[in-house]
């Protein structure tokens, strides 16, 4: 069948061997054809191959870069790979906790003493679509009167805290033990999100190992690991929203680390 002209050369679509080709105009960075087969796409569907990524391609374009050997999407003004991520992934049963680290803590688990109106977060990144019910920290040496808030900011396109996504209420740390927050959210695949702990005082709650959690990034060369962003903030008050980046925040002292935070898979 001839080809199906719709404006001069481009694009155009014709029918072959039960399938439908397409191509973009001049001006975008996709000139390959697309196979597009019909009926509901029993043969699978092609995508272009590229040998470099297009230099603004919109979101939701995909391609295959041939030069990599990487199928790449772009989302939310970002290219991700399309794959099965780079650490191993247990997707989690009902009712089982997820630490929320980058993949290991590097053994037991140390503490955190809080201190009034702090509030520290550090990034995640979920390595599987998950819905949570709790969000959950450890409390190992109490303080009387002392309550905690568990918060989560989603990130922008440059990963960094942007919009607060939940601050729990009140977790009662005047005694030892787990302490949880009922949540109900689901988290995305490859997606960074920032989670942290907000303190009215002084209780001690786990704390992740230093290789746990990613380090950030500094207005200068540093030696040693920088985990979290910390604010001062009275504790009565709403956690800020969006966050507002500033270097600033990058705690500069060796010894701050990210607290424990669980999330329990719904």
């Amino acid at each position: 069948m001839p080809d199906l002209d719709f404006a001069s050369s481009t694009p155009r679509a014709r029918t072959t061997n039960d399938a439908i080709l397409t191509r973009a105009g001049s001006s975008s960075p996709f000139t390959h054809d697309l196979l597009l087969p019909d009926s509901l796409f029993p043969n699978g569907f092609g995508v272009p191959s590229l040998a470099s990524d297009p230099g603004s391609p919109a979101d939701g374009l995909v391609w295959y870069n041939s030069t990599t050997g990487q199928l790449r999407m772009r989302l939310n003004g970002l290219t991700r790979i399309l794959d099965a991520g780079p650490n191993p992934h247990q997707a989690p049963g009902t009712g089982h906790y997820v630490p929320m680290t980058m993949g290991g803590s590097s053994g037991a688990l140390t503490t955190l003493i809080g201190a009034a109106d702090r509030m520290d977060i550090y990034p995640f990144i979920s390595r599987g679509d998950m819905t949570i019910d709790r969000l959950s920290v450890n409390c190992t040496n109490s303080n009387a009167g002392s309550t905690v808030k568990i918060v989560l900011y989603a990130a922008d396109t440059n990963g960094k805290p942007a919009a607060l996504i939940v601050e729990t209420a009140t977790l009662d740390t005047a005694s030892t033990g787990v302490k949880e927050a009922t949540v109900s959210q689901t988290l995305r695949k490859g997606v960074t999100y920032w989670v942290g702990i907000r303190h009215s005082a002084a209780p001690t709650l786990s704390l992740f190992g230093q290789s746990a959690t990613p380090e950030l990034t500094t207005d200068g060369i540093t030696t040693n690991p920088r985990k979290v962003l910390r604010k001062s903030l009275t504790y009565a008050t709403a956690a800020p929203d969006p966050w507002v980046y500033d270097v600033g925040d990058v705690s500069s002292a060796t010894t701050i680390l990210a607290c424990a935070i669980w999330m329990r898979s719904a």
